[in-house]
């Protein structure tokens, strides 16, 4: 058997011009990822799940590139209605003013422009949701179970 007809593996995640955003919560949270740097078949023979921006990437190229083994999910799906791109908020550094009032003092603090977990909540609100929380279990994790059917280690 020649290593063209292997199947392909769950992971490493391929990243097909994604935003920074997405490399960095799947970083975190210790996702195996490879990003395609030069599109073209062979380059996408690392693993089944193919993740790219429909800003950047045509159905065209897509369908060019990717076999009927892959599974090519579509990164600028998670952003509709969005006030802020969510990617764009994760890699976000600008910090804003905030005030709070406790028990009649006004309290002034630079935060964040955009609240993370909100950002990273907004692209992953179709993924499953564990019962509960542990090590493990964050946002890429379940990224990881929609995807394979399997839980992330």
């Amino acid at each position: 058997m020649d290593a063209l007809s292997l199947p392909l593996s769950p992971l490493p995640l391929m990243l097909w011009e994604t935003p920074p955003g997405l490399e960095l919560a799947l970083a975190q949270e210790g996702v195996p990822f490879v990003r395609v740097r030069a599109a073209h078949p062979l380059a996408f023979r690392a693993g089944r799940f193919v993740l790219f921006d429909g800003r950047k990437v045509t159905p065209g190229q897509v369908r060019a590139n990717l076999s009927g083994d892959h599974v090519a999910v579509d990164v600028d799906l998670f952003r509709p209605g969005e006030r802020v791109d969510p990617f764009r908020a994760l890699i976000d550094t600008e910090g804003a003013p905030a005030s709070w009032s406790i028990e009649g003092l006004s309290v002034v603090e630079r935060v964040g422009r955009y609240p993370k977990a909100r950002s990273a909540a907004s692209w992953s609100t179709g993924f499953a949701r564990p019962s509960h929380r542990r090590a493990g279990s964050g946002r890429g994790s379940r990224l990881i179970r929609s995807l394979t059917g399997r839980p992330s280690t």
